[in-house]
């Protein structure tokens, strides 16, 4: 840290002496940077205990439920990524049980599932808007098929793939403002970020005599499109698994994988169990405390995330005043 103060002060001198102003402004700017930088590393070491600290109970918390219920909890969320990278704060035994839906993910799934016991409960915590569909049809499957009882909790929502990992549980748990969303193929369109419904695109690409320029695209939905209907006979064979009738299943099977709503949509606890699925109301009070732990931890990795981004960005805009 004295080093620091001394090199600060040097430069303060130095500054005053610089006739050029350009030069004055670039000293400045240095000396701003490195007084944000031990600022931000700082407040990153805080969060950095906060994390450790939060872990710690989040770890203790999940092994007293998993010992009481006699089950395996996971996690599946969106930035599982981000906790991978803090490898020093947070405990093994966590990322062990935390899963993202993308194929960097299926050997942690694996290896979670692999020490399951057929007497065991399986306690999956959803909080997902969605993800890889390869990935997603791996975590179905093996739920579904599984000998063991499982169980879903959707404190604020479980989209997409998320939705679909939750129809192939036992029991489905949300609060009333909790959400679920359609579960149709989506497509991606050529030379664009954006995903689409498969079924839409492929109507979309009929009416264009010249695919050549669309090919590969084209090819990828009608690849997609052939998911999407092997999604929608999955549907009616796990709603026929749980008891439902054809035409029961068929409502559901509109609603949710039909293409008649856009993907972005999201069905309420209400407007779910008016068409008929069977809803559990509530998330019991020790799943609720672990997820709010969750959250805690998931809070100050994104703090220490922003501030990175946040000191990118004071880079960025360093380099475009010298351009002036």
């Amino acid at each position: 840290m004295a080093i620091i103060y001394i090199l600060i002060s040097l430069l303060i001198i130095l500054s005053s002496l610089l006739i050029c102003h350009k030069s004055s402004i670039i000293i400045y700017t240095i000396v701003e940077a490195i007084k944000k930088y031990r600022e931000s590393d700082e407040e990153n070491v805080d969060e950095k205990k906060k994390i450790e600290e939060y872990s710690e109970m989040l770890l203790e918390a999940i092994e007293e439920i998993e010992e009481e219920n006699n089950s395996k909890i996971l996690f599946i969320v969106d930035n599982a990524n981000d906790w991978k990278k803090h490898k020093d704060e947070i405990p093994s035994g966590i990322s062990k049980r935390i899963i993202t839906l993308n194929g960097s993910h299926v050997s942690t799934f694996f290896n979670w599932y692999s020490k399951v016991c057929e007497e065991e409960k399986l306690q999956i915590i959803l909080y997902t808007t969605g993800g890889d569909v390869q990935m997603c049809d791996i975590v179905c499957k093996i739920l579904n098929e599984s000998k063991c009882k499982v169980d879903t909790y959707i404190p604020y929502y479980a989209l997409s793939s998320g939705t679909l990992i939750a129809f192939s549980s036992d029991n489905i748990y949300m609060n009333d403002y909790s959400f679920l969303g359609p579960v149709d193929a989506q497509s991606q369109f050529i030379d664009s970020a954006e995903f689409y419904s498969s079924d839409a695109y492929l109507k979309l690409l009929e009416n264009v005599k010249d695919l050549k320029m669309y090919s590969q695209s084209y090819l990828s939905t009608i690849d997609n499109s052939k998911l999407h209907d092997e999604t929608l006979d999955y549907l009616h064979e796990i709603f026929t698994k749980k008891g439902m009738r054809d035409n029961e299943c068929k409502v559901i099977i509109e609603m949710f994988g039909s293409g008649k709503y856009s993907h972005s949509s999201i069905f309420s606890y209400k407007k779910i169990i008016d068409c008929g699925l069977d809803i559990n109301l509530g998330i019991p009070d020790d799943i609720n405390d672990l997820f709010s732990t969750y959250l805690k931890v998931a809070k100050n990795i994104k703090k220490i995330k922003d501030n990175k981004d946040d000191g990118n960005n004071d880079n960025d805009d360093e380099d475009d005043e010298d351009d002036d």
